[in-house]
């Protein structure tokens, strides 16, 4: 939910995947709140793209976006159930995750 955090969370992605690394972004908690195409759409901090930039950009470069299931859900209904997500998200559960975190590089934001 903190601007500052989720665009530093997608810049890094952004400069991890144009390494040619496979880069997975997994929306959690009330990081769910970006998965909604009404959120993120101007820029939230000064010099740096849109989470709606940055999510266009990610999905050209085939990075996968994930969102856990229950956080999504939750988010949904504190909206009254008016979110729409955003382009190429998968819906899965915080353990999937936690076991890729076992086989490859995991930051959290």
């Amino acid at each position: 939910e903190n601007p500052e955090r989720a665009v530093l969370g997608f810049a890094y992605a952004l400069s991890i995947a144009t390494t040619g690394t496979r880069v997975h972004l997994f929306f959690t908690m009330k990081g769910a709140v970006w998965v909604d195409k009404a959120e993120g759409n101007e820029s939230l901090v000064n010099g740096f793209e849109s989470i709606n930039g940055y999510w266009d950009i990610l999905s050209e470069m085939d990075v996968i976006f994930e969102g856990c299931t229950a956080c999504v859900e939750n988010y949904c209904h504190e909206t009254n159930n008016k979110c729409t997500f955003r382009k190429n998200l998968v819906m899965a559960g915080l353990s999937t995750a936690a076991i890729r975190g076992i086989n490859m590089p995991t930051f959290i934001f």
